[in-house]
């Protein structure tokens, strides 16, 4: 399986798979989830045809590919974990961890300030940083220049509220967990849940707070029958709370497990297709 396709897949399946809180293949919204999956794939195959790999371009160019199509956010935090995650794999197959060590500890300044546009036109929410330069001010470029920041330096600013940056700056801890789980036999839901219980999801606390993400994640600790699983999940998209991050973290886990393993393919679409009814 080459790598832009393990992408795709890996994004077909985390959406198309019942998680409580998130998309469900019969929203509106769902069909957008669909074609990001697709632009996500088509972006990564030109990223790695490419003779000169630059990471915070080819992130930036990914998020604008899709918001082209796809005004809403759908996956600026998948971008963001797939894209390292993807280039590491084209350097070094068999040892994706050492290669993204190395692809976080090289991240220059044009990557940063190639990451801040990308989150501007995003569209994603992001909220008020309690530290570092905030990506909504026009003038976040120059101070990331004035301040010499690299990309790495960005994340390591906000890996204290956003789970995506701390898994880059402590080397993709909860993905490489995710895929070793799902490559043992573990489905995408359980992974979920287990993500969900122990890390409080950081879209919930920077749009509900940190008291409701923590809410969240002890009331995940509370339900297994399917049964209160899909009245958890009636509750969380009436009260409009999405664990979305906690997603994201799922698609960058199948990602890698399918690099991993391409037999699991078959398994986690045929789950995925169960798991809507």
């Amino acid at each position: 399986m080459k790598i832009w396709e393990a992408s795709e897949y890996a994004c077909i399946i985390e959406a198309g798979t019942f998680k409580p809180g998130n998309v469900h293949s019969r929203q509106e919204e769902f069909l957008d989830f669909m074609v990001s999956a697709l632009l996500l794939g088509k972006s990564i195959r030109n990223v790695l045809n490419q003779n000169d790999i630059r990471l915070g371009k080819s992130i930036r160019d990914a998020v604008a590919e899709r918001a082209r199509v796809v005004p809403s956010n759908t996956n600026l935090g998948i971008i963001l974990l797939h894209i390292p995650l993807a280039i590491a794999a084209s350097v070094n197959h068999r040892n994706i961890g050492q290669a993204l060590d190395t692809l976080v500890r090289t991240t220059t300044v044009e990557d940063a300030v190639e990451v801040a546009e990308a989150l501007k036109i995003s569209s994603a929410y992001l909220g008020t940083p309690p530290k570092g330069p905030d990506m909504r001010n026009e003038q976040v470029a120059v101070e990331i220049h004035r301040k010499g920041l690299t990309l790495a330096d960005l994340f390591s600013l906000s890996s204290s509220w956003d789970r995506i940056a701390l898994e880059w700056v402590t080397g993709f801890p909860l993905t490489f967990s995710g895929a070793r789980r799902l490559v043992e036999g573990d489905s995408v839901l359980e992974v979920y849940m287990s993500i969900l219980r122990e890390y409080p999801d950081s879209l919930i606390q920077r749009k509900q707070g940190r008291e409701i993400a923590e809410r969240v994640s002890s009331d995940a600790a509370t339900i297994h029958s399917a049964e209160d699983l899909k009245d958890w999940d009636a509750y969380l998209h009436r009260e409009g709370i999405n664990p979305g991050t906690t997603a994201d973290l799922v698609a960058s886990s199948i990602f890698l497990a399918l690099l991993d393993d391409e037999t699991l393919l078959k398994r986690l679409l045929d789950e995925a297709r169960v798991s809507q009814h």
